[in-house]
């Protein structure tokens, strides 16, 4: 009886590892809002993503700039990680951070330092 209960107990606890990764790599699909520092000051930047398993596709406009295409796009559970290539790949932006539900937290190293930007889900439309 206690082999039963303790396999079940096993199996309960695995498959909800599974579910909370599923949960988290299907929750990034969206677009983000998000405000950072530019070099005049306060900026817009829409981030619009959409996982296929680990892998991350998208892209990120910036407020008078235009989109640009994320590269090497990762999510692994709440991890998440992509480049933006700006410049015709002159310049390479690393994204690194975190999915927590409706929040996105992502650290940017830029030539101005480094910057923690903390995305919200864009309202549905």
């Amino acid at each position: 009886m206690r082999a039963a209960i303790r396999s079940l107990l096993s199996a309960s606890v695995i498959l909800l590892a599974l579910v909370s990764s599923a949960f988290a790599m299907a929750g990034i699909d969206g677009k983000w809002n998000a405000t950072m520092n530019g070099p005049d000051g306060p900026m817009q930047v829409v981030l619009d993503v959409k996982a296929a398993g680990e892998k991350l596709d998208g892209s990120l406009n910036f407020a008078g700039m235009g989109a640009a295409p994320i590269s090497n796009g990762k999510i692994a559970g709440s991890d998440v990680s992509f480049d933006v290539v700006l410049g015709d790949g002159a310049f390479t932006l690393p994204f690194k951070g975190k999915l927590e539900g409706d929040k996105l937290t992502l650290k940017i190293e830029t030539p101005m330092g480094a910057e923690e930007i903390a995305f919200a889900r864009a309202p549905a439309s």
